[in-house]
């Protein structure tokens, strides 16, 4: 999981747009938005912290 998450971040500092595109898909249907690099990157890094809680393995005592 952190190899992953590692990777994709190392990735996400190497693009250098100004401008990203994006979309939500909720139960209203797709949602079309965009956001600047500081906005992507902390999309990215709160994507990372869900996805490394969410894969979190607790052992029962």
């Amino acid at each position: 999981i952190l190899d992953e998450v590692t990777m994709t971040l190392s990735d996400v500092m190497k693009e250098t747009q100004h401008v990203y595109r994006y979309s939500v898909i909720d139960e209203k249907g797709e949602h079309k938005h965009t956001t600047d690099r500081k906005g992507h990157v902390i999309g990215m890094l709160e994507w990372a912290l869900d996805y490394i809680v969410g894969n979190i393995e607790v052992e029962e005592l």
